[in-house]
């Protein structure tokens, strides 16, 4: 990443604050990179009900992935709230969610306390593949020099020999592979690219594609419409019951979701952790749930505040944020994402 014009925000009070983004950008180009993702969770879901099973767990249609697509997939709780977030991935005997390492262990558990008498098998696997995220406008020339093809946008995925192939955005990719060609792909990568691994830079392109992730302090904060997964193709409205189900169903066909995830950019010296509330400055409210007189304190301070999905440190001073919030259309590219 490479700095362009430093940010000014507006007046502000506290550590942290939130603020409208004027042009989708806080300063900072993201340039060209990849990124190892094999320090992220992985679990394996096979048997002979897997499907079945997790068509019963997750807001996704499992059938879709199973023909060949990776689709975000959310394991909500009774109530709606979202547990888990998984990019949903087919495999050969069954299916592959990948999730944050953090949550991995506690994903396991809940997904089993659901098995019952399904003959469903379900196992931690991230020491078996290897993942790779490319991001910028280089990207497509690196996969090049690899002889690997540059798939369409689109969820479906495009097998190039040992390697599962997906084109999440313009200039955003990854990629599954089994370990011993993954760990190969990524020294190709090195050699070609002739940079090293950059996580900070694949997060803040995933923040300004829109990309929600759930993280240990925002487990159960969220239904799936706040993180946009029903704007994402992360929720099937024509599949049957799962988990959650009818207060997503609910909230979709009956209600108004009145919070939204949002592109912001914050002030302050460290990144705001997941699921921290934080003021807003510059950031309209809809009148439509502005506070009224009689509105308790916590009203109040809920709706001058948003709650972080997750944020990347860009400068000294600040940097951008996915965050859930209740604001109307700035006119800006602040807005929800695309």
């Amino acid at each position: 990443m490479t700095a362009d014009v430093p940010i000014v925000p507006p007046e502000h009070e506290g550590d942290v604050t939130l603020f409208a983004l004027a042009h989708d950008a806080s300063g900072v180009a993201v340039g060209s990179g990849w990124t190892d993702l094999n320090q992220r969770g992985l679990l394996h879901v096979g048997g002979a009900d897997a499907e079945v099973f997790l068509q019963g767990q997750l807001t996704q249609d499992m059938g879709r992935v199973r023909a060949g697509r990776s689709l975000l997939a959310a394991h909500c709780t009774p109530k709606g709230r979202v547990s888990t977030l998984f990019r949903a991935w087919p495999c050969d005997d069954g299916f592959l969610l990948d999730c944050p390492a953090a949550l991995q262990a506690s994903a396991l558990r809940r997904l089993r306390l659901y098995v019952l008498r399904a003959r469903v098998v379900i196992t931690e696997v991230a020491d078996q593949w290897h993942r790779v995220g490319l991001y910028g406008d280089q990207a497509a020339d690196w996969l090049t020099a690899l002889d690997l093809p540059v798939v369409d946008h689109g969820s479906t995925l495009m097998n190039a020999g040992a390697h599962r192939m997906l084109r999440m955005g313009p200039t955003r990719w990854q990629v599954l592979s089994p370990r011993a060609p993954g760990l190969a792909l990524a020294a190709g990568l090195a050699a070609t690219s002739g940079q090293a691994t950059n996580p900070q830079g694949w997060q803040l392109a995933s923040v300004r594609a829109g990309e929600p992730e759930v993280l240990p302090g925002s487990v159960e904060a969220f239904i799936p419409q706040m993180l946009n997964l029903d704007q994402l193709d992360g929720v099937s409205f024509r599949k049957g019951c799962y988990t959650g189900q009818e207060i997503v169903a609910r909230s979709h066909y009956l209600g108004k979701v009145k919070r939204r995830m949002q592109h912001l950019a914050y002030h302050g010296a460290t990144a705001p952790q997941a699921g921290q509330a934080v003021p807003l400055a510059g950031v309209a409210v809809d009148p439509a749930v502005a506070p009224r007189e009689d509105d308790s304190a916590a009203a109040v301070s809920a709706l001058a505040h948003g709650e972080i999905v997750y944020a990347v440190q860009t400068h000294a001073e600040g940097g951008e944020a996915l965050a859930v919030v209740r604001v109307i259309d700035t006119g800006t590219a602040a807005n929800t994402p695309s």
